[in-house]
């Protein structure tokens, strides 16, 4: 009985940490991990933050009727420039619109 026990406890434990218990986390880190990337790859400059003109490089903008428009939606903080939390925040809220 107490290796059974100690079997099914096993199990369970193994079980809880299988790489599919943590695939939801892992997609989202992974989706985290992609657009900081893409982030990186447009701030030419390095300064963690993008330009108009950098931000003008994106498909983002590339997709959009008005990508100045885009742009001042998305600085939040009026600075002239986008931080990758800005930019986060703006696609979340893009997104939930077309919900």
């Amino acid at each position: 009985m107490k290796t059974l026990l100690l079997l099914l406890s096993i199990l369970v434990i193994v079980g809880c940490a299988s790489p599919q218990s943590n695939r939801p986390f892992a997609k989202r880190k992974q989706a985290m991990n992609d657009a900081q990337k893409r982030f990186q790859a447009l701030d030419v400059d390095g300064n963690g933050e993008l330009s108009r003109a950098e931000f003008a490089e994106s498909h983002a903008a590339e997709r959009s009727a008005d990508p100045d428009d885009v742009f001042n939606s998305a600085d939040t903080n009026g600075d002239g420039a986008l931080t990758s939390n800005e930019l986060q925040q703006a696609f979340r809220k893009l997104k939930s619109n077309r919900n």
